[in-house]
């Protein structure tokens, strides 16, 4: 509604996002070229283990376990560290998706990546403000909330992405 406050870290929030987005759009617009269909477990599980590679740089990465955070059969990666759950200013439980998910204190990580069919409609994979790069015949979903004292790595972990086939869908 015009001219109504954001709640307090929503402007900051929402500048994050689109910051997530745009790195992930520039890291993966590099060369498109057809490539054999991934062994997508596989690759799943290679990207966590190059994520837990991180680690020295990143302390929030301190309890990021490939065997515990990654689910192969579910084709999704999800961590969070030191992370409450979402409130509104009311207290009452609505909004987007950074309600819905736990939320990173200062020095806290919240991180979820998936490989889902392009015509899903979990609403985790249909945020308007989230590129949508491909992997093969999947599209990939990757969304991040940073503490406000941690260095953010959505581009680190964007990177990895694209070093395993991620690219913008055709």
């Amino acid at each position: 509604m015009p001219g109504t406050p954001l709640a307090p870290g929503t402007q900051t929030r929402g500048r994050a996002l689109a910051a997530v987005a745009s790195i992930v759009v520039s890291v993966l617009s590099g060369p498109s070229f057809a490539a054999a269909e991934p062994d997508y477990p596989e690759t799943l599980a290679a990207i966590a283990r190059d994520i837990a590679a991180l680690g020295d740089r990143f302390p929030q990465l301190a309890e990021f376990a490939p065997a515990r955070h990654a689910r192969s059969r579910d084709l999704v990666i999800d961590y969070g560290f030191h992370t409450h759950r979402a409130q509104s200013p009311d207290g009452r439980q609505r909004g987007g998706w950074t309600m819905q998910v736990p939320n990173p204190d200062a020095d806290g990580v919240w991180f979820y990546i998936n490989f889902h069919d392009p015509d899903s409609r979990a609403q985790i994979d249909t945020q308007p403000v989230v590129a949508r790069p491909c992997l093969g015949n999947k599209r990939v979903t990757f969304l991040i909330l940073d503490g406000e004292k941690t260095k953010p790595m959505a581009g680190e972990i964007g990177a990895i992405l694209g070093r395993y086939g991620a690219r913008p869908c055709d």
